[in-house]
């Protein structure tokens, strides 16, 4: 696998290109709009020609499919040539479990959990051993603090969605935060959410 860019090009101007084994932890509650950035960002992934598997833990693909479908991207051809695979699972360890069976050379993998997570450690050492890079998102505020902790401790990069409301104003801000060797600032984003999907607006810090 090549180094691998996110589509967003005011996030992939400060970031720069993500690194194969990576693995980059996604804190969001889900009014930050978390799965609707991943699967954008996933599918700016298939155009480079790399490997998607998206794992929707308890969540139902087809709703997804219909989502992309209506902001124009289409996700069945992908599907149809092998580029993007959905894996449905029913709690966090099968989709784990998923991951070691359907992981190739190279792949980009996201692990999108409503529930509490579990690590996998030998599970996540598996799939850096293959460079592919693994995307985990989970609801911080379920989550018990001592995985949570495991979980940063583990991650090469944190990104953290935040929501800030002013009366009928709704902020949303996507924060990278500098964690070990793959990052050389922290980022703070500023996006939108509409029918078009995602635009990422006003840097307002870099530090």
């Amino acid at each position: 696998m090549s180094r691998v860019m996110t589509g967003f090009t005011e996030l992939d101007t400060q970031l720069g290109p993500i690194e194969p084994g990576m693995f980059i932890l996604i804190e969001a509650k889900e009014e930050a709009y978390p799965t609707l950035l991943l699967h954008i960002i996933s599918y700016n992934v298939t155009l480079q020609g790399i490997k998607v598997i998206y794992v929707l833990v308890n969540d139902i693909a087809d709703e997804y499919r219909e989502m992309m479908t209506r902001l124009g991207y289409t996700l069945t051809p992908l599907e149809e040539r092998g580029e993007w695979l959905y894996v449905e699972v029913e709690d966090v360890n099968k989709g784990w479990k998923a991951c070691r069976e359907l992981c190739e050379k190279g792949m980009f993998i996201v692990i999108d959990s409503l529930t509490p997570p579990k690590i996998d450690v030998n599970a996540l050492k598996e799939i850096r051993e293959y460079e592919a890079i693994l995307v985990l998102r989970i609801n911080h505020e379920v989550t018990p603090y001592e995985e949570l902790v495991l979980l940063e401790r583990l991650a090469h990069m944190i990104v953290r969605l935040h929501v800030e409301r002013l009366g009928r104003r709704v902020t949303r801000r996507l924060e990278v935060t500098k964690f070990k060797r793959t990052l050389r600032r922290d980022i703070d984003l500023a996006y939108v959410v509409s029918d078009t999907g995602i635009t990422m607006e006003a840097l307002t810090r870099v530090g």
